[in-house]
């Protein structure tokens, strides 16, 4: 009988602890044939006895031909971030590391792409010197629970592509000086305070937010997630002059605290518009001149809230209220007396 040039005339098979498969090893052959198990792939190594092929097939399991498994895909690159370590200079790149306790790997500087710079939960940093974080793709990461102020000094993030961002509970205090902040991502829960002598409010989309300016101001159109408090002067809804309407749409309660003044109308032709997602409390004034403009405040939403009107209005000091709208009903519970002048009340909800 004419021998199979692949079959061995004798064979020993051993379990390999060291492998994925079983190696069959061939004591004995006639044309050097080797058969390899690795990984559930059977490799066959044919040769002549004069020397040994360099060609091998791979067979899978099933005895089709297989294919070399594809090469895993690389892994993203992700932005370095760089933890303050609670006491340094936030200006200064040694207070900043890669360890979340400000330890480790430092920035090289604040003007390289795509950094990250964060401040933690408990954390409470003020800055000596003005700030620029200016690399292109680089943002500044307040977290739940910390706090950056910067309300004698300067803080921005250039012309770059940067973004400055905040968790909820996270809080930023600032003069008023931060037109060169590109906001990125500002949690309805957030706080943002505008504190010294600022006159500057701009029209921007913010969490909580809370005018404790000795300055008067007239912001720009500007959105909150959470409520607006006026904690000291005078923030006017139109400017002295000029015919500019001017819209605010807060997300929840609008607070005028003891002795701070809300001005409906400083604008001979102008509208104002106040659209109030939760209630109002009134502890100071709200003031209006009669030749001002046209002011509405909607009490909008959905859900049961209070108004406190406290001191208001007076002869000849016209503005309009509406509750709810004929798409939102809202409930009110008025805890004491409205005096809007000629003005008008549009109930769509319920007053009480």
């Amino acid at each position: 009988m004419k021998q199979d040039p692949f079959k061995p005339a004798s064979s020993a098979i051993k379990a390999d602890p060291y492998s994925k498969g079983i190696h069959f090893l061939l004591s004995t052959f006639q044309r050097h044939a080797v058969a390899l198990c690795v990984g559930g792939a059977f490799l066959i190594f044919a040769a002549s006895a004069a020397s040994v092929s360099a060609q091998s097939t791979i067979y899978a399991p099933s005895g089709i031909p297989g294919k070399p498994k594809p090469r895993p895909s690389p892994t993203p690159i992700v932005d370095p971030t760089y933890y303050w370590n609670g006491s340094g200079a936030v200006t200064a790149p040694t207070s900043w590391g890669q360890n979340p306790d400000g330890s480790g790997t430092q920035p090289p500087n604040f003007t390289t792409a795509s950094q990250v710079f964060e401040f933690q939960n408990g954390q409470s940093a003020t800055l000596t010197v003005n700030w620029t974080v200016s690399g292109s793709g680089s943002q500044i990461l307040i977290d739940t629970g910390a706090t950056l102020d910067a309300s004698t000094f300067t803080i921005a993030n250039g012309a770059s592509t940067g973004t400055f961002n905040m968790q909820s509970g996270a809080t930023f205090k600032t003069a008023g000086t931060y037109s060169g902040l590109i906001f990125g991502t500002i949690d309805a829960n957030s706080t943002f305070e505008i504190d010294g002598s600022g006159t500057s409010l701009l029209g921007r989309t913010y969490g909580k937010l809370i005018w404790n300016s000795s300055g008067t101001v007239t912001p720009a159109d500007f959105t909150t997630g959470g409520s607006f408090r006026i904690e000291q002067a005078t923030v006017r809804l139109l400017a002295t002059s000029g015919t500019t309407d001017h819209t605010w749409n807060l997300g929840t309660d609008l607070n005028i605290d003891s002795g701070a003044t809300w001005n409906l109308g400083a604008g001979a032709s102008a509208t104002g518009t106040v659209n109030i997602g939760g209630g109002l409390s009134n502890s100071g004034a709200i003031t209006k001149s009669s030749t001002d403009g046209t002011t509405t405040i909607n009490l909008n939403g959905t859900g049961t809230s209070s108004v406190t009107w406290g001191t208001n209005g007076g002869t000849n000091q016209n503005w309009n209220v509406n509750i709810g709208s004929a798409t939102s009903t809202k409930t009110i519970n008025m805890n004491d007396s409205l005096n809007n002048g000629s003005g008008t009340v549009g109930i769509f909800g319920t007053a009480k």
